[in-house]
This record gives C-alpha cells, sequence and structure tokens, in this order.
C-alpha cells in the first residue's frame, strides 16, 4: 500500500507508535479534497475525526487533518506516497 520510497519512513514511524504504547484509534475521513491529479500521481486532503481508545470511561474523540501523496505503480494500483499530517490529533473526552 505504500511506494518503495515511503516506506522506510513508513517503518519508522510506525515503530514509534509501538515503542509509546499504541492505543486503539479509528479515524473517519469527514471532509476530502483532491488538491491536485494526474494519470500518475495525486494529492488529497482529509479531515478526519474518530476516537482514541476502547473503554467508554476513557474514550476521547479526536481529529486530525493530513495531506496524502499517492503514486501509480507499475501494476496499475496506487500506493501512499507521502503523509504528512497538517494538523495533529485534537482530543477531547467523552461527554465534555
Amino acid at each position: 500500500m505504500a511506494t518503495d520510497a515511503y516506506r522506510e519512513q513508513l517503518v519508522t514511524q510506525q515503530q514509534a507508535v509501538q515503542g509509546a504504547g499504541a492505543t486503539t484509534n479509528e479515524y473517519w475521513a469527514v471532509s476530502s479534497a483532491v488538491l491536485s491529479a494526474s494519470t500518475d500521481k495525486a494529492s488529497m486532503l482529509l479531515a478526519m475525526q474518530g476516537q482514541r481508545g476502547t473503554d467508554p470511561k476513557d474514550l476521547k474523540f479526536i481529529t486530525a487533518t493530513v495531506r496524502v501523496d499517492f503514486e501509480k505503480s507499475g501494476d496499475g494500483a496506487w500506493r501512499v506516497a507521502n503523509f504528512t499530517v497538517l494538523k495533529k490529533p485534537q482530543m477531547n473526552q467523552a461527554g465534555r
């Protein structure tokens, strides 16, 4: 799902999360925009909302804004070429 060029950065990010004691995060794109598109590249802006955690007592609502760049691979599949967090996740306690 990631380009060869982006894969090393993705692995580093995943290892950092694992070392920090990752928790369950679920995100949904609530708004999106295509910034650019060609036959083999595209960029999108996504506004995300979701939740962190599984225990209803500690559930946090989260939002983030990201830019995702895609490249079409030789086999015709679209792959993530870059993922940039533009606005870091904001967390609010459930019920507050």
